[in-house]
């Protein structure tokens, strides 16, 4: 009877620390926001635009998570593997078409001097996408 008393025991003492590792896991890091331009004018705003955000999304991060993570994950994307690292070609709506076109990366309205590949998540950044021509 003191066996099975002290198993128990040891058994109720050890379930809350399985169940701690878990919920820190669960703890967010940060918090971030992905915004997606699109060339025109947008029809529900009274202003003549030559861009606007047609999608934009706050996102909870965790510690292991990376941008393009988090980018494949809330978005539809398509990518294609280079030298440099993965070149976005589509974004939900946002899509390459022509040979001269890219997806240009800002962070917080500034050109990104990184890939998504090599960006590191840092809280409250906007990460914005928009198609450019070279």
């Amino acid at each position: 009877m003191k066996r099975r008393a002290l198993g128990l025991l040891l058994f109720l003492l050890i379930i809350p620390l399985f169940m701690g590792c878990n919920q820190a896991r669960e703890a967010s890091k940060g918090t971030v926001t992905f915004e997606i331009y699109t060339a025109g004018d947008d029809s529900e705003t009274t202003e003549v635009e030559t861009e606007y955000v047609s999608n934009t999304m706050e996102v909870l991060y965790y510690e292991d998570d990376t941008l393009f993570e988090l980018l494949n994950t809330n978005f539809t994307i398509t990518y294609e593997e280079s030298d440099f690292g993965r070149y976005l070609t589509s974004i939900d709506t946002l899509i390459v078409v022509e040979t001269n076109e890219y997806i240009s990366f800002y962070i917080n309205d500034a050109y990104a001097e990184t890939g998504v590949d090599a960006t590191e998540l840092v809280d409250g950044l906007v990460y914005q996408f928009k198609l450019a021509t070279f």
